[in-house]
């Protein structure tokens, strides 16, 4: 995994956010996953446009974790979350919509 990859929702699961934690279901297999306060932060902020390395300085400055730390919390959920089928990740982030003006 690298620092310059782009992660998204894969299009095919559902999410739900309650009481400060996301539950994600993967349709395919009805798998519940419910997420901690710093993973839910890691859900609702990959977007595919932000980087693996921009979340983890993200999540240095929501949680107050050193750079090292959040690295590793990084590219662990992103992992497991590319593994059970809720990430995918992309080698950059999409093109914008061509301008139509």
């Amino acid at each position: 995994m690298q620092r310059a990859q782009y992660p998204r929702p894969n299009p095919e699961v559902v999410s739900d956010e309650g009481e400060g934690e996301v539950v994600v279901v993967t349709p395919q297999d009805g798998s519940f996953h419910t997420l901690n306060p710093a993973a839910s932060w890691l859900w609702r902020h990959a977007d595919g446009q932000r980087s693996l390395a921009d979340l983890a300085q993200g999540l240095c400055d929501a949680f107050a974790v050193e750079p090292d730390m959040a690295e590793a919390d990084v590219a662990a959920f992103a992992a497991r979350a590319i593994e059970a089928g809720l990430w995918t990740l992309d080698e950059r982030p999409p093109e914008p919509p061509p301008d139509e003006g």
